[in-house]
C-alpha cells in the first residue's frame, strides 16, 4: 500500500509512525511544505527569547530516526489532486513530479486568520507559524527593541508577548478583540488572574480593543525603513516598531477544495477520519468532525489513532470528539484548564449543576474551579505557582 500524507507537523508524523507499526509493508511518504523535519510548534516563541535551545524543538523525525517505510519530501509544495487517478502533482526544490497513491491523508494544519481588513506585506509586521517566521522576527528585534504590539490574547498571542519581553524588547503591549484573556479556557476570574500575573511581568495588556487597520510610518534616520507601524482601532491608536499578528488560526483547506473534498471551515471527515471522498483523511487542525474543529494536540493524536486503525484495518476506533484541554506556562504560573468552563444561567437555576471555587495561597494554588454534575466532573480550570 501507498500511503501519502500532506504535511509533515506532529499529526502527519505521529500518523506515519502508527501505520508502520501496524504494518511494516506499508510505503509511507510524508510531503513537507518546509525545508524542515518535524519540529513542535507550540515551543516556537520560546525560540524567540531564546528561552530553549533550538535543538528542543525537534521531534527526532529525520530520516535516520524514522523506519524503513518512512520517507520524507522536504521543500515540496502540491499543487493539484486527482482524486479519480488517484495521483498527486507536487514541485520539489522547483522540480515537477507526480506521485501515485492508494491513500492519502491531509495534515496540513492551519494558517494564521485574516484581518479584517487588508494588511500590506511591511517589514515589521509579523505572524508566527513557522521556524522562518521566528528567524525573521529575531533579526528584527535586534534592531528594534523598543516596543511591540501583539494583536490577539490567546495562547500563541500571550506567549509570543513574554518571549517577546525576554528578548529585550521594552514595551509589549497585547491588545486583545474579547473583553478578557482567554474566553475560552477560562472563565472571568482566572481571565482576571493571569490579566494580573502578566501585567506584574511588564507586559502592558489592553481588551476589548477592536482593531480596525495597520500602517506603516516610514522614517528617515539611522533606519529608514518602516521602524514605526501604526495599529488603527475603535478608540485610539497604538504604536510599536514590530506588529505580531496572533489572533486566532483557520483550518488550511486551499488544497482540500481544489481537490472537490467538502469543506465547510475545516475539511469535513466521518468518525473514521475519511473525508467525502474515498480514501482520502484528514486529520489535525485542518479537519472538522460533526461542525466543529479543534487546533489542539491532544485532537490531533486521538484523530491519528482513529486514521490509522481504519487505515490498516487494524482494532478499528471510532472518533466521538474530544475534550477541549490546554496547558498554558507563563513565568512560574501554570495555567490548566479542561471540558467545561462556566454554567449558564439555565444551568445554574436548574439545580442539576454546581461550580466548587477554591481561592488558596497553598502550595503555590491562586484559583482552582470545578463543574459537576452530580459526583461527575465536567471541567476545570486550575492556576498555580510553581513553589520551588
Amino acid at each position: 500500500m501507498k500511503l501519502i500524507i500532506i504535511g509533515n507537523g506532529i499529526a502527519g508524523l505521529t500518523l506515519a509512525r502508527l501505520c508502520s507499526r501496524y504494518d511494516s509493508s506499508i510505503s509511507t511518504t510524508i510531503i513537507s511544505k518546509e525545508a524542515y523535519y518535524t519540529y513542535s510548534r507550540p515551543l516556537l516563541p520560546k525560540i524567540i527569547s531564546k528561552s530553549i535551545t533550538e535543538e528542543k524543538i525537534w521531534l527526532d523525525s529525520s530520516e535516520r530516526s524514522l523506519a524503513a517505510n518512512i520517507q520524507t519530501l522536504l521543500d515540496c509544495t502540491v499543487n493539484k489532486v486527482d482524486t479519480k487517478n488517484k495521483t498527486i502533482e507536487l514541485i520539489c526544490h522547483d522540480t515537477p513530479a507526480v506521485l501515485s497513491y492508494d491513500i492519502l491523508v491531509f495534515a496540513t494544519g492551519s494558517i494564521p486568520s485574516e484581518l479584517p481588513f487588508p494588511v500590506r506585506k511591511t517589514p515589521g509586521i509579523f505572524t508566527i507559524r513557522t521556524l522562518k517566521d521566528v528567524y525573521r522576527l529575531q533579526e528584527r528585534l535586534k534592531i528594534y527593541n523598543e516596543s511591540a504590539l501583539i494583536i490577539g490574547g490567546g495562547l500563541l498571542g500571550i506567549e509570543i508577548a513574554e518571549n517577546t519581553l525576554k528578548a529585550g524588547v521594552k514595551k509589549v503591549q497585547i491588545l486583545e478583540y474579547a473583553p478578557r484573556l482567554l474566553p475560552r479556557q477560562l472563565d472571568e476570574k482566572g481571565s482576571m488572574v493571569l490579566q494580573q500575573h502578566l501585567e506584574s511581568e511588564g507586559l502592558i495588556v489592553k481588551t476589548g480593543i477592536h482593531v480596525t487597520g495597520i500602517d506603516s510610518v516610514q522614517s528617515i534616520g539611522v533606519h529608514p525603513v518602516s521602524d514605526k507601524i501604526q495599529v488603527h482601532t475603535e478608540t485610539q491608536p497604538f504604536m510599536g516598531q514590530s506588529v505580531i499578528l496572533a489572533a486566532g488560526v483557520t483550518p488550511n483547506v486551499t488544497l482540500a477544495k481544489e481537490s472537490g473534498l467538502e469543506v465547510q471551515r475545516g475539511i469535513v471527515v466521518d468518525n473514521t477520519m475519511q473525508t467525502s471522498v474515498a480514501d482520502i483523511y484528514a486529520l489535525g487542525d485542518c479537519a472538522e468532525f460533526e461542525n466543529k474543529t479543534w487546533g489542539i494536540i491532544p485532537a490531533a493524536l486521538e484523530q491519528c489513532s482513529i486514521a490509522a486503525s481504519h487505515i490498516c484495518n487494524k482494532d478499528k476506533q471510532y472518533y466521538k470528539g474530544t475534550v477541549p484541554s490546554t496547558r498554558l506556562e507563563s513565568g512560574n504560573l501554570v495555567i490548566l484548564s479542561k471540558g467545561k468552563i462556566d454554567l449558564s444561567p439555565e444551568e445554574i437555576k436548574s439545580g442539576q449543576y454546581r461550580e466548587e471555587v477554591e481561592l488558596s495561597k497553598e502550595n503555590g494554588l491562586l484559583y482552582h474551579k470545578k463543574i459537576l454534575e452530580g459526583d461527575s466532573l465536567l471541567g476545570e480550570i486550575s492556576i498555580k505557582k510553581i513553589v520551588s
